[in-house]
């Protein structure tokens, strides 16, 4: 490929980057407009908004990347869309380059392009954290291991180091990407050469320099998120079956209208299919494909299953990006200049169509969740931000500093309140680490809870003593003329100044998870 050509195709990328991350950042922040922070997305803003090098549940990679975007963007659901479709974007260049270490030309085109047939990179894309940092994280890491173990060049490896540290440092789900980087590297032609090479130890090296800072902060804070692995596991199976058949229905239902696609373009035929395949098994480069592609979502089923461990919808978010290469090699099919053209018009046109729709998207989900009585949509979260921070005001003369409350009713004030709060999490000094009772005393402590829920209730009664108000508002969500049902929630002002034993007050063992209208104790 010429200079010229090479400038070509960058540029044309670049082009193709911008048009993405502008047509779906408007679909995301038009159409939840309708809605309140989800939140995923709080709880990462809450967490980096407090630089730590870890959290009581999980690392703190994508939380410093919420709370960085935020130093610079305004608290808005417009920038979050932006930051998601960055995030995505970044990780469908990833996904090129991976592709590009299998196929090129016209079917490294049509394989980056049939990502964008499925919903992990777009609609499903809608809320960020742990699972979808991924999105972009994953398809760069394979890319620097497979380059790393065809080349064995050190700046290949430095580069699978990073990415694998960064990997660790977003959520410890990573070790089955990793272990799958292994696997691919054993089954290798090349693995004799690649393990007497310095890359892999490089590798590890630099991957454990970068993890090392979290590694440290778990040592010294008692291994918080793997307790909070611990409490997430073991559920009863009837929980475990319904996420198992929801992780699989995401699975293979994202990717309908590719494997039409590809069923349709294909030149395969059912009796020669299994002679293909053998042929295709005998090539290192296709095992090493498929093994990249197929074993992080075996594994994640398997250690589901032994462990029953929780598995949301989007813990397999980032796992498809080689799925499309993949089918078109079983299916064989040749992509010539017209059908990449038809797809490409088909690709852009749905992009337009869904920034096109997103509005009227925004308006069905608040009718939808009207009519169904129940939502996520239905909360005021933001009202009730507003409302908060002014009977704080009105009581006390003094910005909010600290807010306490279930997680869910917390998070979103913390978001959307001016006075830009810190979370007392859980009001647990050691999920809050950045909280010490003399803040507590000297700044005042703002808790809210739902009315109807009596656990919360009880629990604030700990915090009546002299100077303490409590303050019960009623407040309704609304978009586009559309009213939810009003929600009450109590307001209990601890002010500035005041002289409550909050060593004695606050739980030093015993941590309460609690959400909108559970309450539970866990030892």
């Amino acid at each position: 490929m010429t200079a010229q050509q090479q400038r070509h195709r960058a540029l044309a990328l670049l082009q193709w980057f911008i048009a993405f991350v502008a047509l779906w950042t408007i679909y995301h922040a038009v159409s939840q407009s309708s809605t309140v922070i989800d939140n995923d997305s709080a709880e990462a803003y809450v967490w980096g908004r407090e630089f730590q090098f870890g959290y009581y549940e999980h690392p703190p990679l994508w939380a410093w990347i919420s709370g960085g975007w935020f130093l610079l963007f305004p608290r808005t659901q417009w920038a979050y869309a932006l930051l998601l479709s960055l995030n995505a974007g970044l990780g469908l260049i990833g996904a090129w380059r991976l592709i590009g270490c299998f196929a090129e030309g016209q079917k490294q085109t049509v394989a980056t392009l049939l990502l964008l047939l499925t919903p992990f990179y777009t609609i499903f894309n809608d809320r960020y954290g742990g699972n979808t940092i991924f999105l972009s994280l994953w398809p760069w890491t394979a890319y620097f291991f497979v380059r790393s173990l065809e080349t064995r060049r050190i700046a290949y490896a430095i580069g699978f180091g990073v990415f694998a540290g960064l990997d660790m440092l977003s959520k410890y789900y990573a070790v089955l990407l990793l272990v799958t980087c292994l696997a691919g590297a054993v089954q290798h032609p090349a693995r004799a050469a690649y393990f007497k090479s310095a890359s892999p130890y490089v590798a590890m090296l630099v991957g454990g320099l970068v993890f090392a800072p979290h590694l440290m902060w778990l040592q010294a804070n008692g291994y918080l998120p793997l307790h909070y692995v611990q409490a997430m596991s073991n559920t009863d199976w009837a929980t475990d079956l319904v996420q198992l058949e929801s992780f699989v229905g995401w699975y293979f239902g994202g990717q309908i209208v590719l494997f039409a696609v590809l069923l349709w373009a294909g030149r395969y035929s059912l009796p020669t299919l299994g002679d293909r395949l053998r042929r295709l098994a005998s090539d290192p480069k296709f095992r090493l494909l498929a093994i990249l592609c197929l074993l992080p979502s075996l594994l994640t089923l398997v250690f589901a299953i032994a462990l029953r461990v929780h598995l949301s919808e989007r813990t397999g978010i980032a796992l498809f990006c080689l799925v499309p290469l993949l089918a078109t090699e079983v299916f064989d099919v040749q992509p010539d200049a017209a059908f990449v053209r038809r797809l490409s018009w088909a690709v852009a046109a749905s992009a337009v169509v869904a920034a096109g729709i997103s509005y009227a998207v925004a308006y069905e989900n608040m009718e939808v969740s009207v009519r169904l009585g129940k939502g996520e949509i239905l909360r005021p979260r933001r009202e009730l931000a507003e409302r908060a921070t002014d009977i704080w005001h009105q009581v006390t003369h003094t910005r909010l500093r600290y807010v306490s409350g279930p997680f869910s009713i917390a998070d979103a004030i913390v978001f959307y309140s001016a006075d830009s709060p810190s979370e007392f999490i859980e009001m647990t000094f050691r999920y809050a680490p950045w909280v010490t009772p003399r803040d507590l005393a000297e700044h005042g402590l703002l808790i809210v809870c739902l009315a109807s829920n009596p656990e919360c209730t009880a629990k604030v009664r700990q915090f009546h003593f002299p100077g303490t108000t409590s303050v019960t508002v009623t407040l309704a969500h609304a978009f586009g003329g559309i009213h939810g049902p009003p929600i009450g929630y109590l307001l209990t002002v601890v002010p500035p100044n005041n002289t409550a034993p909050w060593p004695k007050l606050v739980p030093a063992r015993r941590e309460w998870f609690f959400n909108d209208g559970v309450v539970r104790d866990a030892k």
